[in-house]
């Protein structure tokens, strides 16, 4: 059977677009295990930046109460603030090993993600500072559609849905048969005989035409999927760039204005309560106050990273860890 032409042709070109989407699908899921574990690596890194952050306020804690023992002994301070130093440093305590179990339980997830046990051990993970400002979406969302995988998946079933739409109109056409015998005949003359035919789709009402509306629809789905992909990717862009952003400027109010305002407020509380003008309570209040926005700071920088993994993802990149 010789098939109608442009007939085998269509069926190799289709198989080659179906072939090149499973191979960018088996790509793109690649590039979303490195970006979760860049996730994970991040929040890790926070983790370890915290635990350094509330160790060190454990031992202003310990230096405040020690201050309270001094001025309880020579009659300057009530008893009650020594009980209220003792209380904070075992509250401190507490958050820290509250927060390093919470490390090996995300540990052993980043240990998974990797391929490795979950009581893998896992040094210290450092935290990078955060960077400058990302493009506009815009000029993200054409490097995306460039170069992410999962698109140019899509893209590439539409291509193929498209070229079974055309396979399916050619199945109308008649397929061209050839035969060619050869008889030995012991008391005559060998005979060869040659057979030419054609194959008549004689039901293309139930057979042909049915398969055409089958694969015109497949090239609409195909083609829908592949717009409604490009749409989450932008959406999905634009909010990742604005939690960078958020992360960024809020990280900045927070190193250059809150965090030193709050330190000096320490100080002055400090001071203030070595001579008696302030209570304890006040001095702790001050401390912690800066603690928080330490640890805030912190999920500010991780929060950052992780949004840029996320935007690396859409891109087609894969996370970035040190």
């Amino acid at each position: 059977v010789v098939p109608w032409p442009g007939k085998r042709g269509r069926a190799r070109e289709q198989a080659g677009f179906l072939a090149s989407a499973e191979a960018l699908t088996a790509i793109d899921a690649e590039v979303m295990l490195a970006s979760e574990i860049a996730m994970r690596y991040y929040e890790v890194a926070a983790m370890d930046r915290s635990i350094a952050i509330m160790s060190g306020t454990r031992e202003l804690l310990r230096s405040f109460f020690e201050v309270s023992q001094t001025r309880y002994a020579v009659g300057e301070s009530p008893q009650q603030d020594v009980l209220r130093a003792q209380i904070a440093v075992a509250q401190m305590t507490e958050e820290i090993a509250v927060m390093r179990q919470s490390r090996i339980a995300m540990t052993a997830r980043l240990n998974a993600l990797l391929g490795r046990s979950a009581t893998e051990p896992v040094g210290a993970l450092a935290l990078p500072s955060i960077g400058d400002s990302l493009a506009a979406v815009d000029s993200l969302m054409r490097i995306a559609t460039s170069q992410r995988p999962a698109l140019l998946a899509a893209q590439a079933r539409t291509k193929g849905a498209a070229v079974a739409v055309r396979s399916a109109q050619r199945d109308a056409y008649p397929d061209l048969m050839l035969a060619v015998a050869y008889g030995q005949r012991p008391q005559y003359h060998d005979m060869t005989t040659l057979m030419v035919g054609f194959m008549l789709p004689i039901r293309s009402g139930t057979r042909q035409r049915p398969m055409q509306q089958e694969t015109a629809a497949m090239e609409a789905m195909a083609g829908a999927e592949s717009r409604n992909l490009v749409n989450e990717t932008y959406a999905a862009i634009t909010e990742a760039r604005a939690d960078v952003e958020q992360s960024r400027e809020l990280a900045t109010l927070y190193r250059t204005a809150i965090l030193p305002q709050a330190r000096a407020g320490v100080d002055a509380a400090l001071s203030a309560y070595r001579v008696g003008q302030v209570d304890y309570m006040t001095l702790v209040e001050s401390e912690m106050t800066v603690n928080r926005y330490e640890i805030a700071l912190v999920r500010l920088t991780a929060q950052y990273h992780q949004a840029v993994a996320r935007i690396d993802a859409l891109l087609g990149v894969g996370g970035r860890i040190p």
